[in-house]
């Protein structure tokens, strides 16, 4: 059994088909007009996530937020700051897959051991389909206490003081953090490592024997910018989203949803871009 919501966006109608395990996008053609002083929300969106912020990465304003400041695990939100961390201290290192990286949890990157990447090479399977082994590759090569530690000083050095981490990957549930730091983290990377989020929009990449495809929803929406998603038994489903409406003003160029602890974050993170959106 199929339930079918109608969400109204700045470019037409999303019709979101929600199957027992996966959610349907469905884009109409017919285009509607919103005036930007209509955009500001009167009732809390109702969402499943025990936390969640939207922020405007343009003007620096929170639209919403609920439990901002509550400390939670982020599961794979992590491996956006190891591709930071990556890029800033081993950008032009040669990876060569072990086989301890291998062991890790999952096996979504399908890498084998003896194979090598540069760097750049392994954030596609790290960021597309959140590669456990590329976070334990890249740790292990520059030497994973000094690298999660590099990840640890990177975070509180921008004022996300309540982030920490203690592995790459995000599969402990001592990897935390709270929408607030997670917004300064986003912040950051948008505007001084967008080539990362860049990653985040490839729908397939190839490099020599592997292709790796891109399973995020909301890839097929023209104001989606970006983002990662997360999962782990103690963390449920978490998500950083980044969706662009210029036409709209200032504070839409550029939003930043952030979910944690949510059962459902795809209904969530439309749930909360239809907030501000449609009035």
């Amino acid at each position: 059994l199929a339930i079918t919501i109608g969400i109204l966006f700045a470019t037409g109608v999303v019709e979101v088909v929600q199957h027992e395990k996966s959610l349907h996008l469905i884009f109409a053609s017919k285009t509607t007009t919103i005036s930007p002083e209509k955009l500001r929300p009167e009732i809390a969106p109702q969402v499943s996530a025990e936390s969640y912020a939207i922020a405007s990465l343009s003007t620096g304003k929170v639209l919403y937020s609920q439990n901002p400041g509550e400390v939670l695990p982020i599961a794979s939100l992590t491996k956006l700051v190891t591709a930071v961390v990556a890029l800033d201290i081993m950008p032009n290192s040669k990876i060569s897959i072990s086989s301890s990286d291998i062991k890790e949890e999952g096996n979504t990157g399908k890498l084998a051991v003896g194979e090598t990447f540069s760097t750049k090479e392994l954030l596609y399977p790290l960021l597309m389909v959140s590669s456990n082994d590329a976070a334990a590759a890249l740790a292990r090569t520059y030497g994973k206490a000094q690298f999660v530690a590099k990840m640890n000083a990177w975070v509180w050095s921008i004022g996300a003081i309540n982030t920490a981490f203690i592995d790459p990957a995000g599969l402990s549930f001592g990897n935390v953090s709270n929408t607030e730091d997670m917004i300064k983290i986003i912040s950051w990377i948008q505007k001084n490592r967008p080539e990362v989020l860049d990653m985040t929009l490839v729908k397939t990449k190839n490099i020599r024997t592997h292709a790796w495809t891109n399973k995020i929803p909301f890839l097929n929406m023209t104001e989606y910018a970006g983002g990662k998603n997360g999962f782990t038994d103690e963390a449920q489903r978490t998500s950083i989203s980044l969706f662009s409406y210029p036409e709209l003003g200032k504070d839409f160029e550029k939003i930043a949803i952030i979910v944690l602890k949510s059962d459902d974050r795809n209904k969530d993170v439309l749930a909360l871009l239809h907030s501000i959106v449609v009035k």
